[in-house]
């Protein structure tokens, strides 16, 4: 399956950086100092773990590191503030750090299963070069369970046209094309799938194959080598891609594991009496509707299910399904699909449980992070309850403002056109020349233009400004009311305009830029406040920052096939 085909549910969660990626000795190197105190290179991987970028070059990356080792560096300044008032104890701040912390026990859990084992090596890029070198075409069918695959199979194995099964019973959007995907390289599918596909000999369909999306059929339709690039040129990206991938199949595998450790177990009660007893009630009625109905209290009460972390009565299950969308709504009867789908719901219990196991809330990296999120949570409260409390903006300052400013209320010119778009330049010029005969460019516009949703406004496509359709606001600004224009290219078709009203370019008056004003206002006088309260606490804690040591934290290799531009 192509990875814009439907959506991957792997793991999604955003990495952040711990032990597995600095060794002892780099969470102690010194990038930048506060007066006495230290900001160390670890702190700042997880400062921008939280932000996560991508970086063109070896430049970029240190230029933006280096703002925000900067901005780290005068948030110390703001915390000073924050602890004398006690910030650090504060209920609210306390809560929304509760409410934190599962996505850090999250977050710490993907990096140790997953992060840290993805690294590659020279060898593996080549590899990923060498498999880059062809690409396949390809038809799928995807369906939920494996009996249906499997008859599936056997009526392909029969004889049965792939295209036409798939159109009519593959799940996959691609089924109105009969399962096809068309071309792609290794790299682009997900795990499993890939490797069966990228096995198969031209018209040759794989046996069942089982992803987290469900069962599929692949038949392989085409096979034929693509153009490369210079390994040397592409490696550096090939290397981020592999890891990436990587990344992917890791999460992957581990996210089966979780869910077959779960051992979710129906009982024979749920899947046997109390679903014929669901089926038997209305289709019309709500989840929580049947269980009111159609279940005894006694019923209510009986476990029905259970899995690692705890058992559910029915009560409890038909709550679970009343959570899920009618469309995931799974058969009871099957368990494979039933496990699916609680697998799926009950992952970030499942982890979170996985998480608390391995005592990852006790660990050196989960206080760290913890702080870093509870000391943001400070620095802001201090900046909006301290610094920016007492801002105010008087009718006067935003009087004054707009007359020192009037030229950024500056208002283009808007032109009120109506146009017939044609395929041909010929066609529009047939169409000028009927219109100096005295036909009506409302009529000719309904019986003419491409643009079907401007036909029964015959062509009337009301005041333009600068920015929509440009060439035709261009030619309309040399043109008079009243007059029409010449054939004009437009996206590969040809426009015929006539100008029926002109706006001129104006200003806004106060009341209607007002709003911006107060927003550019406040937000200048924010930055005052603020600067009021750093810049003299910055003569008295000085900062300093090493460039040498924050160049180091940056890996060069990854920037091979780009010129390194030093900053």
């Amino acid at each position: 399956m192509r990875k814009l085909v439907f959506p991957i549910l792997l793991f999604v969660l955003t990495s952040t950086t711990l032990c597995a990626f600095l060794s002892c000795a780099k969470r102690e190197i010194a990038l930048a100092t506060v007066g006495e105190e230290v900001i160390t290179a670890s702190e700042l991987e997880i400062k921008m773990k939280q932000q996560p970028t991508r970086f063109s070059s070896f430049a970029d990356e240190l230029e933006r590191k280096r703002r925000v080792l900067e901005g780290m560096a005068e948030q110390r300044l703001l915390l000073k503030g924050a602890y004398e008032r006690g910030f650090d104890i504060d209920e609210e701040i306390l809560s929304k750090l509760e409410q934190q912390e599962p996505n850090l026990l999250l977050q710490l859990l993907y990096e140790r299963e997953v992060t840290s084992k993805s690294k590659v090596n020279e060898a593996d890029v080549k590899d990923f070069y060498k498999k880059q070198g062809e690409e396949i075409n390809i038809r799928h069918i995807l369906v939920k369970s494996e009996a249906v695959v499997d008859s599936l199979h056997q009526r392909l194995t029969e004889g049965e046209d792939f295209a036409v099964l798939a159109e009519a019973r593959s799940l996959d959007p691609t089924s109105a094309m009969g399962g096809e995907l068309g071309y792609f390289r290794w790299g682009s599918m997900i795990p499993g799938f890939q490797e069966a596909a990228f096995k198969l000999k031209i018209g040759q369909i794989s046996k069942p194959i089982k992803t987290q999306y469900g069962w599929h059929l692949i038949k392989l339709d085409d096979r034929r080598p693509v153009e490369q690039e210079p390994y040397e040129k592409v490696k550096g990206s090939l290397k981020k891609e592999l890891e990436s991938l990587k990344q992917g199949e890791l999460s992957a595998s581990f996210l089966e594991r979780l869910e077959e450790n779960a051992n979710f177990t129906p009982q024979p009660v749920l899947q046997k009496d109390f679903w014929e007893k669901y089926q038997s009630a209305p289709e019309s009625l709500q989840v929580r509707e049947k269980k009111a109905r159609i279940f005894t209290e006694e019923e209510l009460e009986t476990p029905v299910l259970s899995y690692s972390l705890r058992e559910w009565t029915l009560r409890e299950f038909l709550e679970f399904l009343d959570r899920l969308a009618p469309m995931d709504y799974p058969d009871w009867d099957d368990t494979e699909i039933l496990r699916d789908v609680l697998g799926k719901y009950l992952r970030r219990d499942l982890l979170l449980a996985l998480a608390e196991g391995q005592r990852i809330d006790k660990s050196e990296a989960f206080q760290m992070r913890l702080r870093s999120v509870k000391e943001d949570l400070m620095a802001q409260k201090f900046r909006t309850e301290v610094l920016e409390k007492s801002i105010t903006i008087s009718e006067e300052e935003l009087k004054e403002y707009y007359e020192e400013n009037k030229g950024k209320f500056r208002v283009p010119a808007e032109y009120h056109l109506r146009e017939i778009s044609v395929k041909t330049e010929a066609e529009a010029k047939d169409l000028i020349q009927r219109l100096e005969w005295g036909e009506d460019f409302a009529r000719l516009a309904r019986e003419n233009t491409l643009r079907t949703h401007l036909k029964e406004e015959g062509g009337d496509m009301g005041y333009l400004k600068s920015y929509q359709y440009p060439g035709l606001y261009q030619a309309a600004s040399k043109m008079k009311v009243g007059e029409t224009s010449q054939p004009i290219l437009v996206g590969g078709n040809w426009s015929v305009i006539k100008l029926e009203g002109a706006k001129e370019e104006g200003i806004r008056s106060f009341t209607e830029a007002k709003a911006e004003i107060q927003r550019v206002s406040v937000s200048k006088k924010k930055r005052e406040a603020y600067d009021n309260y750093i810049n003299p606490l910055k003569e008295q804690f000085p900062i300093t920052i090493d460039q040498e040591a924050l160049e180091k934290t940056i890996d060069r290799e990854k920037y091979a096939e780009i010129p390194i531009e030093q900053g």
